[in-house]
């Protein structure tokens, strides 16, 4: 029901929080500190704080203030003391970064000590973003406060899937199938893929399709549509190793690559949906 009054209610900040520790784990203090989400497959350790790893089922949250050891088992359960509200980690080693270009790409975690500028298999949750770089791989590291890190995992962590559209291997030469599909924001291809939506009958049925940006093709990211394909089938790119930038409003093309080109002859020449998945980074 509606207040019809002043509501007295307790307040506190958001900088500090205190969660119960998975039993029997150990927190060091200057750690990031992560929560098990509650479709963790250990049903004790679902909504309690572990240190952070790249494994499924955790959520970071935020820096770890003093060394805890879990204990569910007393009386109040063991809290993890973690300081949520964000701030800069100094002079820290950042894998694979290595110049000033770096400023503001986004920073992973394989363990609560291990930062990389690599997108984990697994966990791909983003931590942070480099605000500046030192030498080497040593960096400031911005790290997300809890609000940022609820908001970003309800964005997907940071990654877009792109459908680009449906296309047919009906060209009789290799050409584009599909142009002008707008980039709706700065990142980077990183993934191409198609999916099988009507196998093709026509035995002679092979054709490469690759991605273009403003007329340049990516490097890798070729798909191969071919006969023998079943529906449902997903249709695997080779790995994308560069050229892969795009900006809101670059306009990308569905090229049939002239190699290994050929045509189609029969009237059933298959269909496929064709997908990108783009990492978003600040920027326009």
């Amino acid at each position: 029901m509606a207040l019809a009054a002043n509501a007295n209610r307790t307040y506190r900040g958001e900088a500090r929080q205190a969660f119960q520790a998975v039993n029997a784990i150990e927190l060091y203090a200057g750690a990031i500190a992560a929560i098990n989400s509650r479709g963790h497959g250990t049903v004790a350790s679902r909504g309690r704080a572990t240190p952070m790893n790249d494994a499924n089922f955790v959520q970071p949250v935020g820096l770890e203030l003093s060394r805890t050891t879990g204990d569910t088992a007393a009386a109040p359960i063991v809290e993890a003391s973690i300081h949520t509200g964000g701030g800069i980690i100094q002079s820290v080693s950042v894998a694979t970064s290595a110049s000033v270009a770096d400023h503001l790409r986004l920073v992973y975690m394989t363990d609560d000590d291990t930062f990389t500028l690599a997108r984990p298999a697994a966990a791909a949750i983003p931590v942070g973003f480099i605000v500046r770089w030192i030498t080497g791989t040593t960096c400031d590291v911005q790290i997300f406060s809890l609000t940022e890190f609820v908001m970003n995992a309800m964005a997907g962590q940071g990654q877009a899937l792109l459908n680009l559209g449906t296309v047919c291997p009906v060209l009789a030469a290799a050409g584009n199938l599909a142009t002008g599909i707008r980039a709706p924001h700065h990142g980077f291809i990183t993934e191409v893929f198609a999916i099988c939506k009507r196998k093709p009958t026509d035995a002679d049925v092979h054709m490469d399709i690759q991605l273009e940006i403003g007329g340049t093709n990516l490097t890798g990211g070729i798909v191969t549509l071919d006969f023998g394909d079943a529906v449902a089938d997903k249709k695997a790119g080779t790995a994308v190793t560069g050229t892969n930038e795009v900006h809101d409003g670059d306009l990308i093309d569905i090229e049939a690559l002239a190699a290994g080109f050929v045509a189609g002859t029969a009237t059933d020449v298959g269909q496929y949906d064709v997908y990108a998945v783009v990492q978003p980074e600040p920027g326009a």
